[in-house]
């Protein structure tokens, strides 16, 4: 541990320790050239190949501009290990507001930092080399004063001198268990879809409140034929759409194949979703959606398949369309299924028998003419038998009638 007080290249004044790991430190120190506060990151290893992957890093970070990363302004090297110097980014970090705050975050806000942070990745994977970060996690976002998200802590560029490095290809600075892909936690080599997935679980948590299951669980459960444990965000909390969820879920796929391919592809589909068009459902069926006591409206897929809803136009319903309305019950929602992601969909809500849907309301479907010729029918019965009931009535009328005109005669 370097101490408060210590000079670095005769410029930059240690202040304290903010951060520590297994691969290096963090310190909080006054650059006394510009009298500006810095954030200096030393890393402890000696490997030949390492070090000069990390140089190679600091040159590529130095040229990145970006509203949601920090500015990289220097690199020496000590006795006491590398060290890289960026931009200190005030504010805290998403795990202690997590922790603070003990629950959710507002979807909308969350929503907000997805767009900015995906916005950075796509920036970052389109360098060449592509610049992978490889340990995105509520711990490594940092939320400004102003309300503004930074990615802080790189792993190492990915490209042809760094893939030498190791076996596994792995970030100097590890991963996290519950934010990590498969492919980084089996060492089979990380790629820009392994953020996606990072940046998928993060965002899982930030909406939901709880971390998502990680990949090694999910895959255990997987190989002994059982379901996958990750319950779909819009299961794990009510706040969270449908088409939302799925996005999230489609990033949290244990195949990179199955995942968005770029970074631009999953802010696209996240601002889709969170559309209001994508999010105009009746309340009947988001309710459905969102119970949780009932097992009838899930449905799980297993071995890992992702649920998309189908993309296939639907001609306007008009009346004729109502009238030859079959009177089978109406199917499940079409879906598609993909390779490998678990997920649990609702079952539709069912819809009220005799009633046919339509955007603005319920109606009674029009008459057809079996239905006409039946009320005739019912209404020529009825009337017969008033018809029979009054025959005894009149002839009863009529037979004592008949008396007493008689009586009437004999009198005259």
């Amino acid at each position: 541990m370097i101490q408060p007080g210590t000079l670095l290249q005769n410029r930059y004044r240690v202040s304290k320790q903010i951060g520590h790991g297994g691969m290096g430190a963090v310190y909080i120190a006054t650059d006394e050239r510009f009298r500006s506060t810095v954030a200096i990151k030393q890393t402890f290893f000696d490997d030949p190949t390492l070090s000069k992957a990390f140089e190679r890093e600091a040159h590529l970070l130095n040229h990145l501009r970006h509203a949601a990363l920090p500015k990289v302004s220097d690199h020496f090297i000590e006795e006491m290990g590398q060290f890289l110097v960026m931009e200190y980014i005030e504010g805290s970090d998403f795990s202690e507001l997590l922790h603070e705050r003990n629950g959710a975050f507002p979807l909308s806000l969350v929503l907000e930092w997805a767009d900015a942070l995906l916005d950075a990745l796509d920036y970052l994977h389109a360098q060449q080399p592509p610049v992978v970060h490889r340990d995105i996690k509520p711990q490594n976002l940092k939320r400004t004063p102003r309300g503004e998200v930074v990615l802080l802590d790189f792993g190492l560029a990915k490209g042809a001198p760094t893939e030498a490095l190791t076996g596994a290809d792995a970030s100097v600075f590890g991963y996290s268990r519950n934010y990590a892909p498969l492919e980084q936690i089996q060492g089979a080599g990380t790629d820009p879809r392994s953020d996606l997935y990072s940046l998928g679980a993060t965002l899982y948590h930030l909406m939901t409140g709880a971390p998502p299951v990680d990949a090694l669980t999910r895959a255990t459960a997987i190989i002994n034929n059982q379901p996958d444990p990750l319950r779909p965000a819009h299961f794990a909390h009510a706040q969270v759409p449908p088409a939302v969820g799925e996005v999230i879920q489609r990033a949290l796929a244990q195949n990179p194949a199955h995942r968005p391919q770029t970074a631009a592809e999953m802010r696209a589909a996240l601002r889709h979703a969170a559309s209001d068009d994508a999010r105009d459902v009746q309340p009947m069926l988001l309710a459905a959606i969102t119970r949780q006591d009932d097992p009838s409206f899930y449905e799980t897929t297993v071995l890992e398949r992702f649920v998309h809803r189908a993309d296939v136009p639907q001609a306007a319903p008009d009346a004729t369309q109502h009238a030859a309305r079959p009177t089978s019950p109406p199917p499940q929602s079409a879906t598609v299924l993909r390779d490998t992601t678990v997920a649990e969909t609702p079952r539709r809500a069912p819809r009220p028998r005799g009633l046919t849907y339509t955007p603005s309301a319920f109606h009674e479907p029009p008459p057809t003419p079996a239905r006409k010729s039946s009320k005739l029918l019912v209404a020529a019965v009825v009337a017969l038998l008033v018809a029979c009931a009054s025959v005894p009535l009149l002839l009863s009328r009529r037979s004592a009638a008949t008396p007493a005109s008689s009586g009437a005669q004999t009198e005259t």
